[in-house]
């Protein structure tokens, strides 16, 4: 299914050094706390935050909605989650999406997440908490 969302004709790529600090920027909100609270306590509301901040925030020319795609499903896989949306309903759901009005931002997160807990299942781990904890001293 991926493939057929990351097959395009306009290339999004290279992406700069402020852009890809940018990404990791982003995603590293989603998983923020606030007085000890997470403020996205589940994983569907974290990658729910990390694809609505990702798809309207245009840190790239082209590619935001494709980067938000992606990321969002590498996150769910490697918490063990598989992501079960057909291609077109994924593309009108991340559409709406950047379209949606800023002050809809909570909302919009709500429907994603509970989107996404209706449309996954659960699949093996590909990696264990040590091999993310290497993975993570890399980048």
């Amino acid at each position: 299914m991926l493939s057929s969302l990351i097959d395009v004709t306009e290339s999004m790529w290279p992406p700069s050094d402020r852009n890809i600090d940018h990404l990791y920027e982003l995603i590293r909100r989603a998983a923020s706390s606030y007085f000890g609270c997470d403020i996205y306590p589940t994983i569907n509301e974290k990658v729910a935050n990390i694809l609505y901040v990702i798809a309207k925030n245009h840190d790239f020319e082209n590619g935001n909605k494709r980067t938000a795609i992606v990321v969002s499903h590498t996150t769910m896989m490697v918490n063990g989650i598989y992501i079960i949306i057909e291609p077109d309903e994924l593309y009108h759901t991340v559409i709406e999406v950047v379209e949606s009005v800023p002050r809809d931002k909570d909302s919009v997160i709500a429907a994603l997440s509970n989107q996404l807990k209706s449309s996954t299942k659960s699949m093996p781990r590909p990696f264990d908490n040590e091999t993310l904890e290497k993975i993570s001293e890399i980048t």
